[in-house]
Formats: C-alpha cells, structure tokens, sequence
C-alpha cells in the first residue's frame, strides 16, 4: 500500500513538473495581468462599481482558463504518455496501470489548482484593491470552480481512452456546454411540451452532472446568501460522479490494448 502511494506521488510529481515547465505558468500570469489592466479600465470607464465588473470578469476567465486546462491537456495527457512510448517504461517498473492513470490525473489536478490559486490572487487583488469588501462566497467561488474542472476533466480522460485528442476537446467543450445548460434546457417551452424529449433530458440528468449549480458568480457579485445544505448536495453530487469516473476510466485503461 505505501509503495502504491509512493508511486501515486511521483507519477503526480513528475506530471505537475513537467506541465510546469512549459509556457502556461506564464500564460496564466499573462492572464493574471491582464485582469488586473481590465480592472483599471472598468475602473475608469465604470460609474458606480468598478470593483463588482472586475470581479465579474475575472470570476469569468478564472473558470474559463480552468475549464481551458482541464479540456485541452487533459485531451493529451494519456494520449502523449503513449504516443513516446513512456508509458510502456513506467509500467514495466512494475507499476500498476490505475496508479500510472490516477497519478498523471492528480499531476493535472494540481496543475489546476494552481492555475485558480494565480488567477484567484489576481482577481481578489483588483476587487480589494477598488474598494470591495471581503465576502466568504468567494472562497466557495473558487473552490467551486476547481470541483467543476475536475469533474469536466474526468469526462475527457474517458474519451480521451476511447479517441483521438481532436475528438476528444472537442467532446470536452460540448460536455461542458451540456452540464452548465442542461438545467436552462429542460425549462423550455418546446421540450416541457415534449414528452419524449424530456425522458432523453431526464436519461442525460443521471449521466451528466448538473454543473450550473456549481456557479456561485451572481451569489458573490450580488451578495446574495445561500444555504449550506445547497452548497454541499451540489459539490456532493458532483464529486460522486467524479469519483464514478475515476473507477470507470481505471476499468477502460486496465483492458486498453496498446499498439
């Protein structure tokens, strides 16, 4: 069991460093200033709360960029792993397939939050900096939005194990369209109007988490209160799907047949 660990730990390890390495850690600083130059333009050119359209947008492109990372690297992170062959290395150690999968995942997951960490500094930075006051909801924010991309971030290592890496960002971005609007989708005229559409959306709410219950922005923006039994049945409901997909995506990579 602590051999298992301690391979789990350096699969993560050497993931994190490697992603590291590259451009994005400047890409999110890059990101990360250019918040803050919106800011002092909303500032500017915003009467009245400048602080709450900084907030906004950087709530914005915090989930954006964490959505970004968990679709497009998440789309090569096996698929590379496979394509230089190191996949055959590692697993000759010997080195089980589930920890060889669930250490590059957890390597992507801190890669993540570390990404929101920055961007979050950022944006909370500007929104103190023009006068906003502190709201524990922004906590949740963030948090909330490290549970959304990691859940988004499990649905494309299933299809990254099953396709390509175009395919696979691609059914990425139309998961995460799905699950944010699956809940605007149902209350429809036309699809409360039809019966067998709403078994089809009925049959998607089992497989799809609903993640719009995971968007805290306009309870921050407007300080608006929300229950904590809410709050925890939808981070629950979603880290039990992220949890089934994990089991999934092991059971897919333990049969997957390399060539």
């Amino acid at each position: 069991m602590t051999e298992t660990i301690s391979k789990l730990f350096w699969i993560a390890r050497y993931t994190f460093l490697e992603i590291s390495k590259s451009r994005l850690i400047y890409a999110i600083f890059m990101l990360g200033f250019f918040i803050w130059l919106v800011a002092y333009v909303a500032a500017e050119f915003t009467y009245g709360v400048p602080e709450r359209v900084s907030l906004d947008f950087g709530m914005g492109m915090l989930s954006l960029s964490s959505l970004g990372v968990s679709i497009f690297l998440g789309s090569t992170l096996i698929y590379k792993e496979i394509e230089n062959r190191t996949v055959y290395i590692v697993l000759t150690k010997p080195t089980s397939r589930s920890t060889f999968l669930m250490g590059k995942i957890l390597g992507l997951i801190a890669v993540i939050i570390l990404n929101t960490a920055i961007l979050g500094f950022f944006t909370l930075s500007c929104y103190f900096f023009q006068g906003g006051q502190w709201n524990s909801m922004a906590v949740w924010a963030i948090a909330f939005t490290i549970i959304e991309s990691v859940a988004v971030l499990m649905a494309v290592i299933f299809f990254s194990l099953l396709t390509n890496p175009i395919l696979t960002a691609l059914y990425g971005i139309g998961f995460a369209v799905v699950a944010h609007a699956l809940n605007e989708i149902n209350q429809l005229f036309f699809v409360r109007e039809n019966p067998l559409l709403q078994i089809f959306l009925g049959f998607l709410g089992y497989i799809i988490p609903n993640l719009s219950a995971m968007n805290l922005r306009s309870y921050l923006l407007y300080e608006n209160a929300i229950e904590f039994e809410k709050l925890a049945m939808a981070a629950g409901s979603v880290c039990v799907y992220t949890f089934a997909m994990a089991l999934l995506c092991c059971f897919i990579f333990s049969k997957k047949q390399f060539e």
